[in-house]
């Protein structure tokens, strides 16, 4: 019977120490926690000043995800590698983007360039055809007055020649002006020319007068009468008062085309 009750003391001696040391060491850790640092009067020695608290000498515990303080070289340069690449791939764009930029903007000068030559070319273009148009205009305006002029002289000579081939004699001289009646009637017969043409109606050297009678050109100085058939220089009396119904550019081609030269008539004694 004491042998049985000895050994149940037994049994219940090492959980009952276990226990006991399970519940000094909890207590210890929350005195540890919960009770202030000693003051100078608590009998208790102050820390030095700077002097490490107990719970700055107990050993950090290493966090679990935190990366190793103590960096390799080998590590650092894998480290650096990709920034050193990165910074050159990022210039590398920069400079093709730049460089991009200036061809558009090389190309878009270029097309505005060629735009502007092109909108000049079609502007000179338009004004050199209406200028030409205007003189192509201006000269048909003129061959028409031309060809009209020369028109209602062939119908008036043609109406003056028909009572000078009914008379008997031809038109009397005394009704002719003074510098008229002094030519032969003979000399009066107009010379057709082969050459002649609604510009040049008495061939080569002569000329239509214009709407007001003046001369077509500056080169036509001579007047010419087609009733008379007698031409007028400049040196002339009758110059001024002479209506041109043709104009001659030399004495020579209103003589080739049947005209004589006005001559004062001499007085007799």
């Amino acid at each position: 019977m004491a042998d049985e009750s000895t050994r149940r003391r037994r049994r219940w001696i090492l959980p009952a120490l276990l226990l006991g040391a399970g519940g000094g060491w909890v207590a210890y850790r929350r005195f540890a926690t919960a009770t202030p640092a000693p003051g100078p009067g608590d009998g208790v020695a102050a820390a030095a000043p700077g002097a490490p608290s107990p719970a700055e000498l107990r050993p950090a515990e290493p966090a679990v995800d935190a990366p190793s303080a103590t960096v390799t070289p080998l590590r650092a340069a894998a480290a650096t590698v990709p920034t050193v690449a990165q910074g050159a791939g990022h210039a590398e764009q920069t400079a093709a983007a730049e460089k991009a930029a200036d061809r558009k903007a090389a190309e878009r000068a270029a097309a505005e360039k060629a735009a502007e030559q092109k909108a000049a070319e079609q502007k000179a273009a338009e004004r050199k055809a209406a200028e030409q148009k205007a003189a192509e205009q201006i000269a048909a305006e003129q061959k028409a007055a031309r060809d009209a002029a020369a028109a209602a002289k062939a119908a008036d000579k043609q109406a003056a020649a028909g009572p000078r081939a009914a008379g008997a004699g031809g038109p009397d001289p005394a009704a002719a002006g003074p510098a008229e009646a002094e030519q032969p009637i003979g000399a009066r017969t107009l010379v057709a020319t082969p050459a002649a043409s609604p510009e040049e109606p008495f061939g080569p050297g002569s000329a239509v007068p214009l709407p007001d009678g003046s001369a077509p050109g500056p080169e036509y100085t001579i007047k010419g009468n087609a009733d008379s058939m007698l031409f007028h220089t400049p040196a002339s009396p009758y110059y001024g008062r002479t209506k041109a119904e043709a104009w001659f550019s030399s004495a020579e081609a209103a003589t080739r085309a049947g005209f004589t030269e006005w001559k004062p008539k001499r007085r007799k004694a």
